[in-house]
Parts: structure tokens; C-alpha cells; sequence
């Protein structure tokens, strides 16, 4: 069974729409990942510190 872990940067990445220098819209890339764990109901960790880190 597959499952990830979930940083606080790609939260992040999602909430402030973030774009890298060459362009790479990091937000998108995001949005898709958590809709892929969201349709396949994969199981995703996080850590105790995300809310403070956020």
C-alpha cells in the first residue's frame, strides 16, 4: 500500500500559489496530489508541528 507524507511546503505551495523562476506553477502540482490521495483515499502522514509551522 502506497502512502505519503506531506510536508509543510506543499501546503504552502498550494495556499500562496507559488511559481518557480522558470515558471513551474508548484501550486498545481500540489492541488493534483492532494486530489489523487483525496480520489484513491490514500493513506497521507503529516507531522505534530505542521499547525505551528504554518
Amino acid at each position: 500500500m502506497t502512502s505519503y507524507y506531506i510536508d509543510t511546503c506543499i501546503y504552502l505551495n498550494l495556499w500562496q500559489k507559488e511559481v518557480s523562476f522558470s515558471g513551474v506553477k508548484y501550486w498545481e502540482i500540489a492541488k493534483k496530489l492532494f486530489d489523487f490521495i483525496e480520489e484513491k483515499n490514500i493513506i497521507t502522514y503529516y507531522s505534530g508541528f505542521i499547525l505551528n509551522e504554518l
